[in-house]
């Protein structure tokens, strides 16, 4: 038997739909669909934590002078054969809620005419087309290579210590701090990435509760996971 509950808040942002979605996709660790359905853009991502389902849906209800105003829509459901596990996800649920909307002012909806159609279609062709230029493994991967020669860093960390991984001028390293302090320099960029994907491969895939991600989604998962 399914359980489940249902959140959302209605925000007012100046981010784009393409600077929310890009957002939303390094809290969550998901990659979210967008879509034109019925003249509003929305986008959606499903993820799976702790044996729970996700389900999130944002949708763009209008460009304002002073921003833009979202709706964003959380379910979850889960399998729940005793009340001890309906608590535990009720409250788990919602504290992933609160942590990946904390940054979100809730807001009114505006009026019907506070809203520009004008501007709403160019933000809407702006989410739709933002991720052309990553058709391949390969263009993702270059993507990461060139932020990162930029000074964008890959960091990590958690109560043992954490990871860093950079470009310093010559080299690409991964220093590991804390109990198990290291340094690792790797020869070019293709053992770069090879480590790189090795390293965030448990992260990445442990939202999809044993769906089978394809390259490119697991290598665009990983870009989301850089500095911004």
């Amino acid at each position: 038997m399914k359980f489940g509950s249902r959140r959302e808040i209605r925000f007012q942002d100046i981010r784009s739909p393409r600077e929310v979605k890009l957002s939303l996709e390094r809290d969550t660790k998901t990659l979210f669909e967008v879509v034109l359905e019925n003249n509003k853009l929305c986008m959606r991502a499903k993820s799976t934590l702790v044996g729970a389902e996700y389900d999130f849906q944002v949708v763009f209800e209008a460009a304002l002078p002073a921003g833009n105003f979202y709706l964003l829509t959380m379910n979850v459901t889960w399998v729940d054969p005793t009340s001890g596990n309906f608590e535990y996800y009720s409250k788990t649920s919602n504290s992933w809620f609160e942590l990946w909307t904390r940054e979100l002012t809730p807001a009114e909806p505006p009026g019907p005419c506070e809203d520009s159609a004008q501007r709403y279609q160019l933000l809407c062709d702006d989410a739709l087309n933002a991720d052309q230029h990553l058709e391949s493994v390969t263009a993702v991967q270059a993507a990461i290579i060139a932020a990162m020669k930029r000074g964008t860093a890959f960091r990590t960390s958690h109560k043992e210590g954490g990871t860093h991984l950079a470009w310093n001028g010559n080299r690409f390293v991964r220093t590991d701090y804390g109990d198990n302090p290291s340094v690792q320099q790797f020869a070019d960029e293709t053992e770069f990435l090879k480590a790189l994907r090795q390293f965030y491969h448990w992260e990445v895939t442990s939202r999809f509760g044993g769906t089978q991600l394809s390259e490119i989604d697991m290598w665009r998962l990983i870009l989301r996971r850089m500095d911004e």
